[in-house]
């Protein structure tokens, strides 16, 4: 066992679900806080993101978008509040947005 644990420590999202498990009840709970925790992050930078565009007008969203290929208005989407900035996305948004300042 305690080589199968150093091999998925590597690992940090099965280290956080490990981490979970033993503080958990069932293997399942363990799984749901894991997605919760995720989405969480989701959120928290789905909203560091809308705020920064809200505090520059300037930027232009519909640039933004054609630039990194997006969707049609993933990022409008998301600051008029009907949904998230896909996860997978918004790596490459902070990328961009790191050349106007963006800390993240």
């Amino acid at each position: 066992m305690k080589i199968c644990y150093n091999l998925i420590n590597i690992y940090k999202p099965w280290n956080v679900i490990l981490g979970l498990l033993k503080k958990s009840a069932s293997p399942m709970m363990a799984f749901f806080n894991f997605i919760i925790m995720n989405k969480d992050e989701q959120i928290k930078k789905s909203k560091q993101i809308v705020d920064f565009l809200n505090d520059r007008e300037l930027i232009s969203v519909k640039i933004l978008e054609d630039k990194l290929n997006l969707p049609g208005a993933t990022i409008s989407k998301a600051i008029y509040g009907t949904r998230l900035i896909p996860k997978k996305h918004i790596q490459a948004i902070e990328c961009v947005l790191e050349k106007y300042g963006y800390l993240g």
